[in-house]
């Protein structure tokens, strides 16, 4: 099965919608399973993000132009996501029909997991990046109001090095946090990829990974991250790698191909015994 693909224009269309627009065609383009928004109130930015304030502000939007945004998404076969980090923004998702949540590591708290689960979604997807916690990272398993429940691996730098990948984390979050809530959701597991190219995401998809999430930008673009975006030609070079990948891993039979008969044949009696 072919390792979802998400789409991660996050701010750096700065507030002008044209732009995102234009993001959301090429992750289509891309054959991108997924398009992610990003959701808060700027009123309740800490106060180290007071100062970008009105930034921020300009990437948030009414419910007209969201809903837009949605349709555009769902029009060109992509599913919408929507990263909620403020937990009065879950019944405005809900209202516009929503149903895919992820939830940053910086985030996950009781109160917003309180006021997910007073509403139904297909999909809850949460980052991990932060998530040193035995505890914290438990609190996934409480998840009640999803159909499936993705835990990210990540690395909250922008970008990070090899060797502090930790690609192994994949692993050891698996074997925490395991394959079902509490409730009994299926729980699968994913990468939010910070590097410069390809080969950890590529490694993730041979371990497992189910999602992969890749940063994106258009020339127009802009912000304190972007360094990890990979462009639109980029983006498509990569889901066509998770095509190749898919059939490259393959289904694990033990016989011989169908092609292999005739090398068989030619070959079996090559040598007398």
């Amino acid at each position: 099965m072919k390792a979802k693909l998400i789409a991660e224009p996050a701010i750096y269309w700065h507030g002008d919608q044209m732009i995102l627009h234009n993001m959301i065609d090429y992750a289509a383009a891309a054959q991108c399973d997924m398009f992610k928004y990003q959701c808060f109130n700027p009123e309740r930015l800490s106060p180290a993000f007071q100062p970008k304030k009105k930034f921020y502000s300009k990437c948030q939007l009414d419910s007209k132009s969201l809903s837009d945004v949605k349709s555009h998404v769902e029009a060109n076969g992509m599913e919408f996501v929507v990263t909620v980090n403020t937990p009065d923004r879950f019944i405005f998702m809900r209202e516009l029909g929503v149903e895919n949540i992820k939830i940053a590591s910086g985030q996950l708290h009781p109160s917003l997991l309180q006021e997910l689960d007073k509403y139904k979604w297909k999909r809850v997807i949460v980052s991990t990046g932060m998530l040193n916690e035995a505890d914290k990272l438990d609190q996934i398993r409480e998840i009640q109001s999803a159909e499936e429940v993705v835990v990210m691996h990540c690395v909250s730098l922008y970008p990070h090095n090899d060797n502090e990948t930790n690609m192994q984390r994949l692993r050891s979050l698996d074997k925490r946090i395991g394959h079902e809530t509490i409730n009994y959701v299926p729980i699968v597991y994913g990468y939010s990829d910070h590097t410069m190219d390809d080969l950890a995401s590529v490694v993730a998809v041979s371990m497992g990974a189910r999602y992969i999430e890749r940063h994106f930008k258009t020339e127009a673009c802009f912000g304190p991250t972007v360094q990890v975006c990979c462009s639109p030609a980029e983006l498509a070079n990569f889901s066509a790698t998770l095509r190749r990948i898919d059939s490259i891993i393959g289904c694990g039979e033990l016989g011989m191909q169908p092609r292999e008969w005739n090398s068989y044949e030619h070959y079996k009696n090559r040598f007398l015994l």
